[in-house]
């Protein structure tokens, strides 16, 4: 039978003694996340997780996003499907196989625990919290990006009408129809590569879409 381990390494709550946090990005950055994203990204916890990790009783901002990564565990059958799960409070379970990356970004503000772990053997662990991006502020800049790029007339306005889809799309809460507005649009960068876009041009607007798809989970 195999043996489970869970060994809690990660509790965010830290003893008296220890000074504040030290955080990985600028005070300006850091003082807008919840006192769970802060104490996520503490520093001073790199390194130290191994068979699993637990925030426990954190509070949590609305669009914070929580990101987990792990390498192979150290010991286990080779055929064993092995997996990298974040349990959220309110059942959010999301998972993949090893050496993965998962993300979950919180619907709403809630007080709540975090849970990863690994079945057989110890990994190696990194987690952060930030602030998701928001895809419809991505698809204005993408379009500013392209109002600027100094491009034939005729060629920027038909990428724009394409991020305007995108846009009215997701205003209606219709994600697959601005999905498929972004698709139209890397289609159209493709066409255009080499002819009215630059192969650079091209590649800055590809991975601004991409990045937006994304976000989005087309």
């Amino acid at each position: 039978m195999r043996r489970v381990i869970w060994r809690a390494v990660l509790v965010l709550a830290f003893p008296v003694a220890l000074t504040a946090p030290v955080l990985t990005r600028p005070a300006s950055a850091a003082q807008s996340l919840s006192a769970g994203c802060q104490a996520v990204n503490d520093p001073r916890l790199d390194g130290l997780y191994s068979t699993s990790g637990v925030a426990a009783g954190t509070a949590f901002g609305a669009g914070e996003r929580i990101t987990v990564s792990a390498g192979l565990p150290t010991f286990g059958p080779p055929t064993d499907r092995i997996r990298l799960a974040v349990n959220v409070t309110g059942g959010a379970i999301i998972d993949t196989t090893f050496p993965g990356t998962i993300t979950f970004t919180f619907p709403a503000a809630t007080t709540g625990s975090l849970f990863w772990g690994v079945f057989d053997g110890f990994a190696t662990w990194t987690v952060t919290c930030d602030v998701a991006p928001d895809p419809k502020q991505m698809i204005s800049d993408l379009r500013d990006l392209v109002a600027g790029l100094g491009i034939h007339h005729g060629t920027a306005n038909a990428l724009d009408a394409k991020l305007q889809a995108a846009l009215a799309a997701l205003g209606a809460d219709d994600t697959a129809s601005a999905c498929v507005a972004l698709q139209d649009f890397l289609n159209l960068v493709s066409a255009q590569t080499d002819k009215k876009l630059s192969d650079a041009q091209a590649a800055e607007l590809t991975d601004a879409a991409n990045a937006i798809r994304v976000e989005l989970g087309c």
